[in-house]
């Protein structure tokens, strides 16, 4: 055992939190737009921890508001390229700042991050590179999900990462050049994947022991095409979305929350990781985060070994909405929600009973 991690055993955990948060919030440097944002029961907002994030930046504000978040708020970690300058054209973007080493306060600046910026409703904190899905979102919109969750008294929905590539050689990953992101990287597959019972997990009796699930068939998954390339079991499953001020535990790991009853649909994170940015992203992060700094130099040792290959093979599949994952291990929907889903096109239907057929 090391003497940072004997000298951590004698700090109760809880105190070794409440110093972190009380660090990540005095760190917090509001820069522009609003401070924070009020919302409705219906309504939510993003937060987003970032550093560098220039290349996808403008997607990844544009694809949710497109899906009817409020408001995004960027939490920006001494970005060196033009994140800031791109975040500060949407009116709807509001920039804070944080200095803090991410490697070691990203919990606690995740946690205030949400607390100091979004006061009601709901919030959505996602990585740049995951862009938020969920089934039958291009007939509710965000906010239907949400009056779902509720009518339900749900207060939080889980995700799984769901890897995008491309069809180009990896050697393409070494690439500066900038592309539209969800129109070049369309394909995922679902093999190479491992499930486990959520209950069953090490992970959730320590961090979610306090969750309450609607149903059981909520697993936890790990790997994926990043095992398949460079044999890396990651967690893929997160806890992204969640009610504000109902008594959530925030961010007890940086995928889990605790004391949250956790809706029966999940949804879906769009992860842009296998991009032609991948090679500077993965270096940067392999910098900052300690605990994960091996994956990332695997990743780019598999790079430089493979750059020839392509990820691309006979199970791979174009990515058109949540409802193209039906039947696989990544779609969740129970039958309650798929029923409110018919009700809503019943509710809708009525109120413009010419619909499309008008046009």
């Amino acid at each position: 055992m090391t003497l940072k991690k004997l000298l951590r055993s004698f700090v109760p955990r809880d105190f070794r939190r409440c110093r972190l948060d009380v660090l990540a919030a005095r760190s917090l440097r509001h820069v522009t737009g609003v401070q924070h944002v009020h919302l409705a029961p219906d309504e939510v907002a993003i937060t987003c921890l970032v550093k560098n994030g220039e290349y996808y930046i403008r997607e990844f504000i544009e694809h949710h508001l497109e899906l009817g978040c409020r408001h995004v708020f960027i939490i920006d970690n001494q970005s060196t390229d033009g994140t800031r300058e791109i975040a500060s054209r949407f009116n709807e973007v509001s920039i804070y700042t944080t200095s803090l080493n991410v490697g070691t306060y990203q919990t606690a600046i995740k946690r205030q991050a949400a607390k100091r910026c979004v006061k009601s409703g709901w919030c959505l904190d996602l990585d740049i590179d995951e862009f938020f899905d969920f089934p039958f979102a291009s007939e509710l919109g965000i906010s239907g999900l949400l009056k779902y969750c509720n009518d339900n008294g749900y207060t939080a929905v889980a995700a799984q990462m769901l890897d995008m590539y491309s069809g180009r050689p990896l050697a393409s990953l070494e690439s500066t050049d900038f592309e539209p992101i969800r129109s070049s990287y369309t394909l995922y597959d679902t093999n190479d994947i491992r499930e486990q019972a959520y209950r069953d997990s090490e992970l959730t009796a320590r961090f979610a022991k306090k969750n309450v699930l609607s149903d059981s068939s909520l697993k936890l998954l790990f790997g994926g095409i990043r095992r398949r390339l460079y044999d890396l079991d990651c967690l893929l499953t997160k806890h992204p979305l969640f009610a504000m001020n109902v008594g959530v535990e925030l961010f007890t790991h940086v995928h889990f929350l605790n004391n949250a009853h956790v809706a029966d649909v999940s949804g879906i994170l769009r992860h842009y990781k296998l991009t032609n940015n991948a090679h500077i992203t993965a270096k940067q992060n392999a910098a900052v985060f300690q605990q994960t700094s091996e994956g990332y130099r695997r990743f780019l040792d598999a790079l430089g070994k493979n750059a020839d290959t392509t990820l691309a093979t006979p199970a791979s599949r174009v990515y058109s909405s949540c409802e193209g994952l039906r039947g696989t291990i990544f779609y969740r929907a129970s039958d309650s929600f798929t029923g409110y889903v018919d009700s809503y096109r019943t509710q809708q239907h009525a109120s413009d009973p010419l619909g499309a057929d008008s046009q």
